[in-house]
């Protein structure tokens, strides 16, 4: 929108994030490259769990763009839980490309030691993505000092564990490239995909595990009905007609969405003050609530007069 002045903060975030994403991307060729010439496990786990994380990377910028803009719309019931689903679906891929590499490391491999220019060219690309794990890290954690948002630290933590990855990645993939003793070359390289598919697991449970609640939708508890009820009655004298209630629990949000009538007598003012007043009261009483409260012209003869 071309109407918000963004923060010198939000702007460092969402530079620090973007770029982070375009070195991700330009890195893929190259070692995807070198996976494949090396024959490396520990290259080929950090190259999986790099392109699938990446997803998740591009939904957090665009969410963070839309938060930061106000343009917050459409993620009470669509868009939101389009992203859970996506993110839920990246978990699963990433556990899934974890037991790729296991197999890959208990299955014997007997094809030839890579040359050694082939061996420096691949240091070159997994220090290559070590620097740019590690740039946009820096650069996110300075603009996020004292606006860190929900999103911003998500980001923040992901970016940190793939810089930790990638560091254990450089040392193994050294080792098993120019170590002398391919026995300790070989062991390194083991250790190495360990690493990383350890890492996928973990975090592909984490996504899973976060995107499940958001994805099945249950009832608010009884409890929680009776206090909308109860603010709707609250407020009885102050709308013309009730048009309807809409609830559901998401995770820890419990949403309420109200469509109230007014007469057309009423005053933009007036109706201001009521869906404020009722927005308020619903907010104070149920804390973790995203509550919706729609003004609609009333119906009928009263409509007309």
């Amino acid at each position: 929108m071309a109407g918000i002045d963004l923060s010198a903060a939000q702007r460092g975030q969402e530079r620090a994030i973007a770029v982070g994403i375009l070195l991700d991307v330009l890195l893929l060729a190259p070692y995807t490259a070198s996976a494949i010439a090396t024959g490396s496990i520990s290259i080929l786990a950090e190259l999986l769990r790099g392109a699938l994380l990446l997803i998740t990377e591009m939904l957090g910028l665009y969410t963070l763009r839309r938060i930061n803009r106000g343009q917050l719309g459409n993620f009470d019931y669509g868009l939101g839980k389009t992203e859970r689903a996506i993110s839920g679906l990246v978990g699963v891929l990433l556990v899934a490309a974890a037991g790729f590499v296991i197999f890959r490391l208990v299955t014997p491999d007997d094809a030839a030691e890579a040359p050694r220019t082939v061996g420096v060219l691949a240091m070159l690309a997994v220090g290559a993505n070590f620097l740019a794990n590690a740039g946009p890290l820096y650069a996110l954690w300075r603009s996020a000092r004292g606006d860190l948002t929900v999103t911003v630290l998500a980001q923040l933590q992901a970016r940190f564990a793939k810089t930790i990855a990638s560091a254990t990645v450089v040392v193994c993939v050294a080792i098993d490239l120019f170590a002398a003793n391919r026995t300790i070359g070989h062991a390194a390289d083991i250790v190495g995909g360990a690493i990383g598919a350890a890492f996928m697991i973990v975090i592909g449970v984490r996504l899973v595990r976060e995107a499940l609640p958001d994805l099945v939708d249950r009832a608010l508890d009884e409890s929680v009905q009776m206090t909308v009820t109860q603010a709707l009655a609250r407020f009885y004298h102050d709308y013309d007609d009730l048009d309807g209630v809409r609830t559901r629990r998401a995770g820890n949000v419990a949403h309420i969405e109200i469509a109230v009538r007014f007469a057309p007598q009423k005053t933009m003012a007036e109706v201001g003050r009521v869906l404020d007043a009722m927005a308020g009261a619903l907010k104070e009483a149920i804390p973790d609530a995203d509550v919706v409260v729609v003004a609609r012209p009333a119906r009928g003869p009263q409509a007309a007069g």
